[in-house]
């Protein structure tokens, strides 16, 4: 089907991404089945689905759902050409511009369904294509830029920024990677996001500390260390109040083994 149809459908293309990962992926625990009580989207955009501020968010431990289900070849395949499309229309293409009200009613569908909570869901990351990985990361970080006030309250979430953290514990370097870049477009852009880290996800902290100190490969250790980075070096009032057990786990990167890892940590 062309990209010329989609592009004059993207409620329905939208649509058939939500319906397909409804059946693999889990939702956040907050999430709402709302597909069929929902009214379709504007082109000039709707406002997105109220989600629970930082202050309403449950601790980190809070259980979540944290299955996916094997995709076939055919569910697989769907998925990577449905990211590929909707790519084209939230970021363009050198050839073909992003055009504004269909760039809207994209973002404003993947976020009244909550396909963003599904997609970068490490476990349905690790089962398609690198080029679909890269869309999906693609598709975050032009969100979070150029559409800062609609995805907002999706990501400043205890839940969403926990799964993309999930990533570092996968066996696949370039999720790993995607995930990292993900978490790092988040709090570069939003101090709520930051603030709700440092002071609701110790053991998030404690993850990308561990990261940084012990693996074993290069990138991601350094992808840690940069988010980590990101975390300590905005001002927030949530960095003065957990300074002290903050920095108690960031000596172990300072007194680390690896050169390279105490020399990035100095420098922070």
């Amino acid at each position: 089907m062309s990209l010329f149809f989609w592009k004059k459908d993207v409620s329905r293309l939208t649509k058939s991404l939500h319906h397909l990962l409804h059946e693999v992926a889990p939702a956040l625990p907050d999430e709402k089945d709302d597909l069929d009580d929902e009214p379709d989207a504007t082109t000039n955009g709707s406002t997105p689905p109220e989600s629970p501020t930082s202050l309403d968010e449950p601790p980190s431990n809070a259980a979540t759902p944290s299955e996916v289900d094997v995709l076939d070849v055919d569910a697989t395949g769907r998925v990577e050409r449905l990211l590929t499309k909707i790519r084209r229309l939230v970021c363009g293409t050198p050839d073909v511009p992003i055009q504004t009200d269909e760039c809207a009613q994209v973002v404003d569908m993947l976020l009244r369904y909550h396909v963003m909570e599904r997609l970068v869901h490490p476990d349905l990351l690790v089962q398609i294509s690198f080029e679909a990985q890269k869309s999906v990361g693609a598709i975050v970080k032009t969100m979070v830029h150029h559409h800062p006030a609609a995805i907002r309250p999706i990501v400043c979430q205890v839940s969403f920024l926990g799964r993309l953290c999930q990533g570092y514990a996968c066996s696949a370097t370039e999720v790993v990677l995607v995930c990292g870049s993900m978490l790092r477009d988040c709090l570069d852009t939003f101090d709520d996001a930051i603030s709700l880290f440092l002071s609701k996800m110790p053991s998030e902290f404690d993850t990308l500390v561990n990261v940084a100190c012990t693996h074993a490969h290069f990138d991601i250790s350094s992808d840690a260390l940069t988010n980590i980075s990101c975390l300590l070096t905005h001002h927030t009032p949530e960095l003065d109040a957990e300074c002290d057990r903050l920095f108690a786990s960031y000596q172990r990167l300072l007194t680390s083994s690896n050169y390279a890892t105490q020399r990035h940590a100095l420098q922070i």
